[in-house]
């Protein structure tokens, strides 16, 4: 009976941790900057996630809307997963920090890698993507 109580107190702490995994994670904002050759690149801009799709965004500088054209780049957190996830590493360079607290790509590196052939190697520009992604709050 004993071991029964105790098993069962650690299992009520363990689903009392507050820690969200990303399957949680529908409603919230983030805030996120990319460095490529994509529309607004090198600025933070505040994206407001519904179920797990970018609804709408807004530069953090002065909070002015962008359009889809302008935020069709930037990725929810389980798209973030979904990048990670589907990146040909044969191919491709890739680097990424996991958030310790909320659990989601705080930091993704993506770069083709350079093409040998014979003795002579080869870099292809312009392919390099970063994705920083902060500050997760979760919306009611």
């Amino acid at each position: 009976m004993k071991n029964i109580s105790l098993l069962s107190v650690l299992i009520l702490l363990s689903f009392s941790c507050e820690t969200p995994i990303y399957d949680e994670l529908f409603d919230y904002t983030i805030e996120q900057r990319i460095e490529c050759f994509c529309p607004n690149v090198g600025v933070w801009v505040k994206l407001y996630v519904e179920s797990d799709t970018v609804a709408s965004a807004y530069l953090l500088s002065n909070s002015q809307p962008l359009n889809y054209e302008s935020f069709k780049f930037y990725k929810s957190i389980k798209e973030l997963f979904e990048l990670i996830s589907e990146i040909d590493t044969t191919q491709y360079v890739l680097r990424y920090n996991i958030d310790s607290i909320y659990n989601y790509p705080s930091y993704i590196y993506i770069d083709l890698k350079p093409v040998i052939i014979g003795n002579d190697t080869f870099y292809n520009a312009d392919t390099q993507s970063i994705y920083f992604t902060r500050n997760y709050t979760k919306l009611y």
